[in-house]
């Protein structure tokens, strides 16, 4: 949280789109940005007082993107 502050974001009232890499879920391959850090990311903008967090994105290779996300959350807790 401290470094986040270092940047000065304005974001009282504004609200925060993050854009993770969603690429595909393939269990071998790293290929999509953690969740652990975008959910710390999201949370660390709320914490700042924005207005809201929006996380989007879609699958590059895959693009049944239920798919994408249902396979990434059965095998690491994730969300979509």
């Amino acid at each position: 949280m401290e470094a986040i502050r270092l940047f000065k974001f304005v974001l009282r009232g504004k609200s925060v789109l993050l854009k993770p890499n969603l690429v595909e879920y393939i269990p071998v391959v790293e290929g999509n940005t953690n969740h652990v850090l975008v959910g710390a990311a999201a949370e660390a903008f709320l914490r700042l007082s924005a207005k809201d967090v929006v996380v989007a994105g879609g699958p590059g290779h895959q693009r049944d993107r239920y798919l994408a996300c249902g396979e990434q959350a059965r095998c690491s807790a994730s969300f979509c």
